[in-house]
């Protein structure tokens, strides 16, 4: 068994990866917006910023990093691999349903106060992930993310940067949804290093928690 030096040891080297990469981000953003705030630069790039960081740490999560649970959970609770990849698919599909509908959806209601009560249930669904135990479970959490997910990431983000755009809107909404593979990229590297560390339970948390 693991010394409780060694298990310190591992927390904290694991620790500090986080937060070496995760700062390094938060910090190019922060350095990013506010130097766009400074120099009076049209506040449109300052949304396609703000964009980058919300889709970095929504999407690039949800969709990118479920694959490294896959291994980790049908072996401990039992699932077949096909079983539990549903999981994402699910949630593709509540998107896209909600895609079709989104332009009446918006119509109806404000973007702000969708945006604001999905990021809200998205991080508490995640989380609730690790508590789950049966994969009808999984299936019923997925939905919810799908929903939450939805209202948080491409549908809004295009409404807000359209809005902010003329001449560079297809630029700037590029721009804004690479957002979701630097997320990938950075989340995909350090949640592998942890649930080979924590557990997959932990891990589901966590993000929740950078959420």
């Amino acid at each position: 068994f693991p010394t409780p030096r060694n298990v310190l040891r591992r927390l904290w080297i694991r620790a500090k990866d986080f937060l070496t990469r995760a700062g390094t981000v938060i910090f190019a953003m922060s350095v990013l917006i506010w130097f766009l705030q400074r120099r009076r630069i049209f506040f449109g790039w300052v949304m396609v910023a703000c964009g980058i960081l919300v889709m970095s740490v929504t999407h690039g999560v949800v969709q990118n990093c479920f694959s490294l649970y896959i291994k980790p959970v049908t072996e401990a609770l039992g699932f077949t691999r096909q079983g539990f990849s549903v999981c994402p698919t699910l949630t593709n599909v509540i998107y896209m349903g909600i895609a079709l509908f989104s332009g009446k959806i918006f119509e109806r209601f404000k973007v702000l106060g969708l945006m604001r009560i999905a990021c809200i249930v998205l991080p508490a669904a995640y989380f609730c992930y690790s508590l789950c135990t049966q994969l009808w479970m999984f299936y019923a959490v997925s939905v919810v993310v799908g929903i939450a997910t939805s209202f948080l990431t491409f549908l809004p983000f295009t409404l807000i940067i359209s809005n902010w755009f003329e001449d560079r809107r297809g630029l700037a909404i590029g721009i804004c949804f690479m957002g979701s593979g630097l997320g990938g990229m950075l989340f995909n590297a350090l949640a592998g290093g942890w649930i080979d560390a924590f557990g997959w339970h932990a891990v589901f948390r966590i993000l929740a928690g950078i959420q």
